[in-house]
Formats: structure tokens, sequence, C-alpha cells
């Protein structure tokens, strides 16, 4: 929920301006714990702004954890919510939830914050997977036959035609025959230690830093951070454990096209002690303008070229949204460094028919280029 901080009226979190008095100046209430705040992120729960309670895809309840107190389901899945919810017949939460009657579905409001659920096991899942791997190997163990089946074949006949050729024609000396390349000569990649700086944005394996396994350290700021598809790796990190983030994540394989993304003010400073420095490729970008906004609703492609931007901003403290976007979200609280919140964002994707709406604050939109690309 929103406050408007001129009438005190409340509103959703979707709208851009006060219903009531038309301000667009807002204070954040926690749809969690309730406290009014002014960041990013709640000071009391540490929920993000405008967050909402996740409904768990397997049974129903509702709930801010990773994993449902119900039934222990990861709630990062994005499965279609079951047409039949099993009917509130439990009671061994409410030691550690509380009930939240206000809705017609069921819905339990966890009392720490931060706190996983043990993950349900499934035996069935773990005997499919055992299943597949031994059909697995058999299969490439077959492969593998006919492939030595085929070379023993090929060397045969090879052998039969040097035979007959040297029978047709003088001796061939030994020192004459070609020269072949040594089964032993392999492609060595040449690694070396790497370490950088990190704030809010996305940064490419390969382009803005090089192919490697990092350990990410957080040295200022809250927020989270994740790279791979599979969410290899996916924390939220800061320096004060005691808002239930970590500091200190080891040992990410970000192999090449891997995006890191990064939000809030968090900065983060990633290692590593073998990285593949010497291949990485300067990033391409067209676009030389920058580009100046103020608050509105703009288009990409038809209010500014679509393209790789920098978000800065320059003025103002206030929201700043993306939709429409097939690589990233984005909705996050900025200001010009007058606000413990986000400053600027690195390398935003913003594509044909994506749509950036701003609030309160005055952006530049600058070309993206490369970072760490050696010289």
């Amino acid at each position: 929920m929103k406050k408007c901080n001129y009438c005190n009226s409340e509103m959703e979190d979707t709208l851009f301006s006060c219903t009531n008095c038309g301000s667009k100046e807002f204070s954040n209430i926690c749809n969690h714990c309730g406290t009014e705040f002014h960041t990013a992120f709640c000071p009391t729960c540490g929920i993000k702004a405008g967050e909402e309670a996740i409904t768990c895809w397997n049974c129903g309840f509702k709930s801010f954890d990773m994993y449902c107190p119900k039934c222990g389901s990861s709630l990062k899945e994005k499965n279609e919510l079951r047409e039949s919810i099993p009917k509130e017949d439990d009671t061994a939460f409410e030691k550690d939830y509380i009930k939240d009657d206000s809705t017609t579905d069921v819905e339990y409001i966890k009392k720490a914050v931060f706190s996983e659920a043990p993950k349900k096991k499934n035996n069935l899942k773990v005997v499919i997977i055992v299943i597949v791997v031994f059909i697995g190997i058999g299969f490439f163990e077959g492969l593998l036959n006919d492939l030595e089946k085929d070379k023993q074949n090929t060397e045969k006949t090879t052998t039969t035609e040097v035979s007959t050729e040297l029978s047709s024609h003088e001796t061939v000396s030994a020192t004459e025959a070609p020269e072949t390349e040594s089964d032993t000569d392999t492609i060595k990649v040449v690694t070396e230690p790497f370490e950088t700086k990190l704030t809010a944005g996305n940064y490419i394996a390969g382009i803005d830093f090089p192919v490697g396994k990092y350990t990410f350290t957080a040295i200022s700021g809250f927020g989270e951070a994740s790279a791979g598809n599979d969410d290899e790796f996916d924390e939220i990190m800061g320096t004060d454990s005691s808002d239930g983030s970590i500091q200190t994540f080891k040992n990410a394989n970000l192999e090449e096209g891997v995006t890191l993304a990064i939000n809030n003010n968090l900065v983060l400073k990633i290692s590593s002690k073998n990285a593949n420095v010497k291949d990485m490729k300067p990033r391409t970008n067209k676009l030389t303008k920058t580009i100046k906004l103020s608050s509105g609703n703009y288009v990409a492609g038809i209010d500014f070229p679509a393209g790789t931007y920098d978000i800065i901003t320059t003025k103002g403290f206030g929201e700043v949204s993306i939709t429409n976007s097939t690589n990233f979200d984005f909705d996050e609280i900025m200001s010009n460094g007058d606000y413990d919140c986000m400053k600027e964002f690195k390398n935003a994707q913003l594509d044909k028919d994506v749509e950036l709406h701003i609030s309160g604050v005055w952006l530049k939109l600058i070309p993206s280029k490369s970072q760490n690309v050696p010289k």
C-alpha cells in the first residue's frame, strides 16, 4: 500500500498519483507488518515496498516466505494454482503463523522473516530421476561402443589402402611420412585472478566480466543478487545479517552469456582466482545519444530509440518501473543521492515497445558501454 504525504489517503501500489489530491509523493506501507517507511525495503521485516504475499501453487496458502509453510513447496515456481484447494484443517502452524481473515482465501502471515520452511520430500521425483539417469548411462554406453567399432573398421580400411599403394610404388621412407598433429595437443584456456565492484544492473559473463567461478561479497547497501536461468544463485545480500541477508556467497560458476542481476542499493564485490579475462568481448551498442526524461510514460522505439541504457537519476525521488519486457522485471524507488535507495541501474535492455514509467524523478538514459574489457 501507499500513503499520500499530503492528505494521508491510502491507495494501491500501482498508482502513480493520489486519487484524492493528485500528489505524487508517497510513503510506503509494508504489506507484511504494516510499518510505514520511505525506503525501498521495510526497515522492520525487510519486505520490498509493494510486495504482495505469494499464493502457494500446491495448497493455496499465502506467505512471504521462499517456501510454503503449509506444504513446503517452493514459492519461486510459477505453476498455476490448483483448481481444488484443500480445506483449512491443519492447526500446527498457529504457533508460528497468524491467520488473516480479511480475505476470502486462506492466508497466513509468518511471524519470523526470512526463515525457510523445510522442503517437502518427494520420493516419486527421486525414483524418476534415478530411472532417467540409468537409461541415459545405458544409451551413452551403447553409443560409445558403436563409435569404437566404427573407429576400428576405419583403421582397418586405411591400413589395407596404404598396403596396396606401397606394393605398386616405390617404398616410402619413414622420414618422408606426412606430419600429423599430436593427440595430446589441446587448446589451453589461460586464466588469471580477477576482481571488481558492481552496483545495481544487469551484467553478462564474457562481456561485462570474465567467465569463471566467483565469490560474491556485499560491501555496502542491501538488495537481491541473482544469476542463471535455473536460479543457481539467488540471494538477499547485505552487510547486516540481522535483517536476514547474507554477506558472502562462494563458488558461483558463471558461464558465458549468464546474466548477473543486482538491485536496490547493493554494492557487490565479485572475485575469481581463475577467470578467463583474455576471451572477453566488447559490448556492441550503436546508440550514442543521451536521453533526458522527466515524470511520464514512455515507449521504447517511439519516444526514444530502443536499445541498452544505463538509467541515471539526476533529480528528485520517486518510482521507476519497466513493463512489457521479456528480459527482466524492474520496479524500484530511485533518487539522486538524498535518500538511501537506488541511484542508477546499469545495462537496462529497453527493446522496442517496452514501456518506461517515471514518477517524481528526472532521469538520463546513457547508452551502455563495455566494462572491464582488457585493452
